[in-house]
């Protein structure tokens, strides 16, 4: 068993010393630590609190489940180690992450997006402006791709008309959908 426990449904006012007092009472503890909103400091509403040996971890986490501190029922278990998620590649500077987690809620969706490393350019000619950012492009073959405007494009808003030659990247996977990257005149 491991020494390290996980409390949930906290009371956004209750203190590491109350929390330390608490758990005291049932062996020694060696560590507390409540973690907080990395935006606005606030409590997030779970700690985690280490005790001396397995015993007493045990023992404290028979007698403070589901007990009521501050109007809420605590909920006490051993923590799990925290598991990889995927994502985050565009993160930056978070420091090291932290070697157990608490219940889970979710994440913030579905794996990170894969940078089209392998892709074909080509230029093309804009034929219909369809909706939203949607285009369809004639390349220099005669073959017509719908496309769309790339990121960078629409963050500043280059307007894009029929009759337009742009440059544009494929998959080499679908050779019928495109992202334009380059308006060219």
């Amino acid at each position: 068993m491991n020494n390290k426990l996980f409390v949930g449904n906290l009371s956004f006012n209750t203190t590491e010393n109350e929390l330390q007092d608490m758990f005291a009472a049932h062996g020694t503890v060696t560590e507390t630590n409540i973690i907080t909103d990395r935006a606005t400091g606030r409590p997030r509403g779970f700690a985690f609190v280490t005790m001396a040996t397995d015993e007493e971890a045990q023992k404290a986490i028979s007698a403070l489940n589901g007990t009521p501190i501050d109007g809420r029922n605590i909920a006490v278990s051993v923590a799990r180690a925290r598991e990889d998620r995927p994502g985050g590649d565009g993160g930056g500077g978070r420091g090291p992450r932290r070697e157990y987690g608490g219940g889970g809620r979710g994440g913030r969706g579905g794996p990170a997006r894969k940078i089209m490393e392998e892709h074909i350019e080509v230029e093309g000619r804009i034929l219909t402006v369809l909706a939203g950012t949607m285009f369809r492009v004639e390349l220099d073959n005669k073959h017509q791709v719908l496309a769309t405007i790339s990121g960078k494009m629409r963050k500043r808003f280059v307007r894009l008309t029929t009759g337009d030659r742009v440059k544009m990247e494929m998959s080499p996977y679908d050779l019928n959908k495109a992202r334009i990257v380059w308006r060219l005149g």
